[in-house]
């Protein structure tokens, strides 16, 4: 085997590797999710009936909750998607093929339909802004009931998947083709 054949394994076995951490990470975000969510539940259904509420009589009777309900299913969708897209292309990347297009259109569509909008945490500011008062009012009670190590916990893993699927991408790109 030439210098050359051995590098490009190399390339080829550090992108699969960095694309299977990229699946951990995403799935692990989606994890994290679905743990919180009977405290989020919890949290809405305590938010209805609150008193404090300025339109409790009427909060959470429409379909208004979709509101809140839709950004986070959105959310845990959106990272068990993406997990299994990098851990397709990393499966594809350890059977010697060079997924490139494949995993460069995975990582692009991560940053910006998961990264972004969870690092600048657009999932609550869009169920707050496209809520009633009075569900904007449950929304941000949901939001003081998440857990305060979860929103550095939830940027950290994300931005690590980025890293981590950016490099997997990089090294594919860089590895030569296989037969």
């Amino acid at each position: 085997m030439s210098a050359s054949e051995r590098i490009g394994e190399q390339a080829g076995s550090r992108a699969a590797v960095a694309l299977w951490a990229a699946a951990v990470l995403f799935l692990a975000v989606g994890v994290a999710k679905l743990a919180l969510y009977a405290d989020f539940t919890a949290d809405s259904g305590a938010g209805c009936r609150s008193e404090q509420n300025p339109g409790f009589t009427a909060a959470c009777e429409q379909f208004a909750p979709v509101a809140w309900y839709g950004p986070y299913w959105l959310a845990v969708a959106g990272s068990i998607v993406f997990a299994l897209l990098f851990a397709a292309a990393a499966v594809l990347a350890d059977r010697g093929r060079r997924p490139v297009r494949f995993a460069m259109a995975a990582t692009l569509l991560a940053i910006a339909l998961a990264v972004v909008p969870g690092v600048f945490d657009l999932d609550w500011r869009f169920a707050v802004a496209a809520a009633s008062e009075a569900d904007a009012w449950v929304a941000e009670y949901v939001r003081d009931g998440v857990p305060s190590w979860y929103g550095p916990v939830e940027t950290a893993l994300l931005v690590l998947a980025a890293v981590a699927a950016l490099l997997g991408a990089e090294w594919l790109r860089r590895s030569p083709a296989r037969q």
